[in-house]
């Protein structure tokens, strides 16, 4: 009988060694929700080419994003409705990752596609597709969109996560991927 215990404390060692050596590569969030919303309208130059990435891990941060919108953002009374649906329970076991993208929506579209961990940051991973068909044009007026993504995750899965990155994936028709950053 010892034999059995000291062999499955070696087998649970050995596993919590692998999992902590684990640690600096991407790993993939699959326990999360995601809720977008999307303004539209006409590129300014006065419409901010910044985005706005948080992670919210308690109700006191959400009531200062709700002021930082409520100023900075047009039509703040739409984004205002959404994190309004985020409550004090909610944040018990819970954090929200809010990010704005102002993007470019020319015959295009943007869907999330994964959440993945790596080292300090969380990866948004958004397909970028081109809805143009073969002989089709834009026009030369830019329709610019805000993207914002509302993330519900576990705490602990994004526990010691400091940034947030977004990447592009440029996703084709005939499904070959190009990776770009921001």
């Amino acid at each position: 009988m010892k034999k059995i215990g000291s062999s499955i404390m070696v087998i649970v060692l050995i596993a919590a060694i692998t999992t902590t050596g684990v640690m600096g590569k991407s790993s993939s969030l699959n326990n999360y929700k995601c809720k977008t919303m999307s303004v539209s309208g006409n590129y300014s130059k006065d419409i901010s080419k910044n985005s706005y990435k948080k992670i919210i891990s308690s109700y006191k941060q959400l009531e200062k994003v709700k002021k930082y919108v409520k100023k900075n953002y047009n039509y703040s009374k739409k984004y205002l409705k959404k994190l309004n649906k985020y409550n004090k329970k909610f944040f018990k076991k819970n954090a929200l990752i809010f990010v704005t993208e102002n993007v470019d929506v020319n015959a295009k579209t943007y869907t999330m596609s994964s959440l993945e961990k790596k080292d300090d940051k969380l990866l948004i991973n958004i397909d970028r597709r081109n809805t143009l068909k073969e002989g089709q044009y834009t026009t030369e007026e830019i329709q610019y969109c805000a993207n914002t993504y509302f993330i519900s995750v576990k705490n602990l899965s994004i526990k010691k996560t400091k940034k947030i990155k977004v990447v592009y994936n440029d996703v084709e028709s005939d499904n070959n991927m190009q990776e770009t950053t921001k």
